[in-house]
């Protein structure tokens, strides 16, 4: 055979060969290809279960920081509830630490003292239009009566205005009865052209008697 015939024959002898390692390499391409497809048609469908997920999560989380956030205003409201009633406590004890200084000093002034007695006297002249006064007179020693009389308060300035104030309706005295102890509470307008700064109560008796006196500064001394 010639030179011609022997390579025909190798080519018709290759060809065969070829074809089939190209056909396996087809199949495996497409295999392979297939694989990594799958894998990434499944990722594709697994994110929105993750999505799920992470959703579910953010809703707990956020329904525990709600019930958190309920409690926390529950219990700020429990301890505002508290500090209340604890400051109405204290002022009721303050009240009443206060009544029981006011009796000591009753009992006290009445062992002390004979007849009516002015213990104390609080004036309020705030606005320069209204006098508020809060007299509190004692009666000291042992008496069958109670003890009955009248006070009467003047108003004064530095320029020499008096003036005898209207305490009561029917005039400038404003009565009293007692056994140990009251007090006198009222209003008087003050409808003049001047400013008073002082003003003086006088504690009279039955007779007419002045058995008592208290000066009170109306810029703060109080005599």
């Amino acid at each position: 055979m010639d030179m011609r015939g022997q390579q025909s024959t190798r080519r018709l002898l290759v060809r065969p060969g070829n074809w089939f390692l190209a056909l396996i390499a087809l199949i495996a391409a497409m295999y392979i290809a297939g694989w990594f497809g799958g894998r990434y048609l499944d990722g594709y469908h697994e994110q929105p279960d993750a999505n799920l997920v992470l959703h579910n999560q953010i809703a707990d989380l956020r329904a525990k920081l709600a019930e958190a956030e309920t409690t926390l205003q529950l219990r700020e409201n429990e301890m505002q509830s508290v500090k209340t009633e604890l400051e109405e406590k204290r002022a009721g004890i303050q009240s009443l630490q206060e009544q029981v200084d006011l009796y000591e000093n009753v009992m006290e002034a009445g062992n002390k003292t004979r007849g009516v007695r002015i213990l104390q006297a609080d004036i309020e002249w705030s606005d320069k239009q209204t006098i508020n006064y809060n007299i509190l007179l004692v009666r000291g020693g042992t008496y069958r009566w109670g003890a009955i009389g009248h006070i009467q308060v003047t108003a004064s300035d530095d320029t020499g205005h008096t003036l005898l104030l209207q305490l009561d309706k029917d005039g400038e005295k404003l009565p009293y009865r007692l056994e140990t102890h009251t007090f006198l509470r009222g209003s008087i307008a003050w409808l003049h052209d001047w400013q008073p700064q002082r003003l003086v109560i006088d504690c009279l008796d039955s007779r007419g008697k002045t058995i008592d006196t208290k000066e009170i500064d109306l810029n703060g001394d109080n005599t």
